[in-house]
């Protein structure tokens, strides 16, 4: 299994999905550098294209903010929406 597809089962899961601001710099600095030869586009856009469609971007902004603050990026069980933890 290719590490975008891991990350996508891994945002689908119906539990608390939380990302440390660690885990969200290796996945920034590493998925747009891999790309399977087979498919159309990096590992990272497979990933936001997969685990958010039509939200690529906001996903994108949201990670980058929580890495510029060094906050937990989470979905909120209840409302199903992405939100910042600081500290």
């Amino acid at each position: 299994m290719w590490a975008y597809q891991w990350l996508i089962d891994f945002v689908k899961y119906p539990g608390l999905v939380a990302f440390h601001p660690q885990s969200l710099k290796l996945i920034l600095e590493n998925l747009p550098k891999w790309k399977n030869p087979f498919a159309p586009k990096n590992d990272y856009k497979l990933f936001l294209d997969g685990a958010f469609p039509g939200e690529q971007e906001t996903f994108h902004q949201l990670v980058l903010q929580a890495l510029k603050s060094d906050a937990v990026l989470y979905r909120d069980e209840t409302t199903k929406q992405w939100l910042l933890q600081w500290g």
